[in-house]
């Protein structure tokens, strides 16, 4: 934790300075030194250490390129006016954040009270090829564009354009996404996980549905943060884990699908 912190910190600067040569150059470096060093120990016989120690040599680029060659140091002065806004939005972030993170905790809690541990294995599986097929580049590519539509003037003619074609271009790359992946469910299925997981076969199109109102509620929250309406981000995510707690009550019990079902279409009313 102590070095990730560092670590992006950097990445924020770099990415605040649209300084993207030298963030890749630095992610590069990281990620080549992390897969060598566990390469190394694996050969070495370090045993599951070949896979926790690598993580903590691709923040090191990042500090040393902090402390060292960017000269940064703390500073510890404090003014009430000038940091208020940083606060607000801090604190509204991090409540948004805690709530995000307990939709997953309350969801797998409940689901194995209701359908068991197996149900809940057949579901994620289903759910983990929705993000990889739907949002992965979808959430790679916003992360990437958020810097830049920060520094462009809102209600700008410019900016409303930018978003308009930032949403477009995540629906175009989501939707034609989840509807061949559910056109081929059962192959898709077999090569990536075997045929010990089929039951995930009938839940993966309501899996793909809901990936797909995902990365187009993603998208949108990245946009309106980089309008600075981060109050109006953490009321969606309110609203959104309301939902699913009834729809965990309401329509879990009539199976796994119609649950997912349900938390597309809550997703879809939220975005």
């Amino acid at each position: 934790f102590i070095l990730d912190w560092a670590s992006e910190l950097r990445v924020k600067m770099l990415e605040r300075a649209l300084d993207w040569k030298r963030l890749r150059t630095l992610q590069a470096a990281g990620i080549a030194a992390n897969s060598l060093l566990a390469i190394v120990l694996a050969k070495l016989g370090f045993g599951v250490y070949a896979l926790v120690l690598p993580g903590w040599i691709a923040t090191l680029p990042f500090i040393w390129d902090l402390f060292f060659r960017a000269a940064w140091r703390p500073d510890w002065s404090w003014n009430r006016t000038r940091y208020r806004a940083a606060w607000s939005y801090g604190w509204t972030r991090i409540m948004a954040g805690m709530l995000t993170t307990a939709r997953p905790v309350i969801e797998g809690a409940v689901i194995v009270q209701f359908t068991g541990f197996a149900q809940l294995g057949f579901m994620s599986r289903a759910v983990g090829l929705s993000v990889l097929c739907c949002q992965k580049f979808p959430g790679v590519l916003t992360m990437t564009l958020y810097p830049v539509l920060t520094r462009m003037a809102r209600k700008s003619e410019a900016f409303e354009r930018a978003n308009s074609l930032v949403l477009r271009l995540v629906g175009w790359i989501a939707i034609p996404c989840a509807i061949l992946f559910s056109l081929v469910a059962h192959p898709l299925v077999r090569l990536v996980y075997g045929s010990k997981w089929d039951a995930a076969i009938p839940l993966l199109p309501y899996a793909l549905a809901g990936g797909t109102a995902g990365a187009l509620y993603q998208a949108t929250t990245m946009l309106m943060l980089a309008d600075v309406q981060h109050r109006g981000c953490a009321v969606a995510e309110f609203l959104t884990l309301a939902s699913l707690v009834v729809c965990l009550f309401a329509v879990l019990p009539h199976g796994i699908a119609p649950y997912l079902g349900s938390v597309a279409l809550v997703q879809s009313i939220v975005l």
